[in-house]
């Protein structure tokens, strides 16, 4: 951000708020663009740890415990990137591309991955009690360990899926 052509200048702290505040809007405005044209955004992250870093910082310092960032992850292109250990509870990744990602021990609890693509995605030891996976494609992702318990799977591609050691209580795998 050119904080430097700011005067008379903000603080640090100041400059820092103001720089993650402008990230989380235009997070926000892609978010409703791509909603609107039902498009995936594909940015470039140079390594496949940068998204995870950046939406962290983003997310953590919502003011109000609001994560408004975590409601605009929806038709992301992240295919590849790598996203342990994060946290996505209640995140909207509504039709986002997570093919050949990692997610291991990711926290996605009552995240809606609808329509999402998670083919051949890493999501050992992930957290997706009451996760909303409908029609995601999970064709080769390896689940060993996940815990799945209350998920809806409903028309969900499981194909080659590694659910091993998985804890599957009350997943909900096709309409009632």
């Amino acid at each position: 951000m050119p904080m430097e052509r700011l005067n008379p200048r903000p603080s640090f702290h100041k400059e820092k708020e103001q720089a993650r505040n402008s990230e989380e809007a235009l997070l926000a405005v892609l978010n409703s663009c791509a909603c609107l044209t039902e498009t995936n955004s594909k940015i470039d992250w140079n390594t496949g740890t940068i998204f995870g870093n950046w939406i962290n910082r983003i997310k953590d310092a919502d003011v109000g415990n609001q994560k408004l960032a975590l409601k605009c992850l929806s038709y992301l292109n992240l295919e590849g990137v790598t996203l342990h250990h994060l946290d996505f509870c209640l995140a909207n990744m509504h039709r986002s591309n997570f093919k050949k990602s990692r997610l291991t021990r990711a926290i996605l609890l009552h995240a809606n991955l609808t329509e999402a693509n998670l083919t051949e995605a890493t999501l050992a030891l992930a957290e997706l009690t009451n996760a909303i996976l409908l029609q995601a494609n999970l064709k080769g992702a390896i689940l060993k360990g996940a815990i799945l318990a209350g998920a809806i799977l409903t028309g969900a591609n499981l194909e080659g899926a590694d659910l091993r050691e998985a804890n599957l209580e009350g997943t909900i795998l096709e309409e009632k």
